[in-house]
């Protein structure tokens, strides 16, 4: 019934939810990579703000020489606007590597803590992100048979949850079988 398909859904999810030690794990590696990729941004700036420093440069120059006139007005057109869509393009990225990644960061790291209770997280979900979420986990598919539910393969995290679900009834992981699986291909 649907009523047992639910209930057995709901066991399933808390059962899939992380322990505060795998949360701060993944917290604690996050937080690494954050480090690392906060060195990388901010070498990219300096690399962007030196490139924005050059066409600004190469701007006054042109400048200049058709002040001198050493270059007519079409020359000097179609330099200037190379040069400013260039230096807009640069202003762009600088914004975009100076934009502070920490209060991000710091966001999404608050949102980990949901997945303590993976049954409440998906009750308030929307159907899409329902769907994103049993995708995620079952990435080959869930299916309900026999009062219990089947994947041919489980996302790697769940992978220690797996004899826990199965000892309970809850989810059987079932591999396909390979028909050429100890069958010769010639001979007797």
């Amino acid at each position: 019934s649907g009523k047992l398909l639910h209930d057995k859904l709901h066991q399933l999810l808390h059962l899939l939810s992380f322990t505060k030690q795998q949360i701060e794990k993944i917290t604690s590696k996050v937080k690494t990579g954050l480090k690392e990729t906060l060195n990388i941004r901010k070498k990219q700036l300096a690399i962007k703000e030196e490139q924005y420093k050059s066409v600004d440069a190469k701007l006054t120059r042109a400048e200049e020489k058709f002040m001198d006139d050493a270059i007519n007005k079409d020359i000097y057109k179609k330099w200037e606007r190379k040069y400013m869509t260039e230096r807009s393009r640069l202003e762009e990225e600088i914004s975009y590597l100076k934009g502070d990644m920490d209060d991000t960061a710091d966001e999404e790291l608050a949102l980990l803590s949901q997945l303590l209770d993976m049954e409440t997280l998906f009750s308030h979900a929307t159907i899409n992100q329902q769907h994103s979420i049993l995708n995620e986990v079952f990435k080959q598919g869930l299916t309900f048979r026999e009062q219990a539910f089947r994947t041919p393969s489980i996302n790697p995290a769940f992978n220690h949850k797996t004899l826990i679900m199965r000892e309970e009834g809850l989810l059987f992981v079932e591999q396909p079988l390979d028909i050429s699986d100890g069958l010769p291909f010639s001979g007797e």
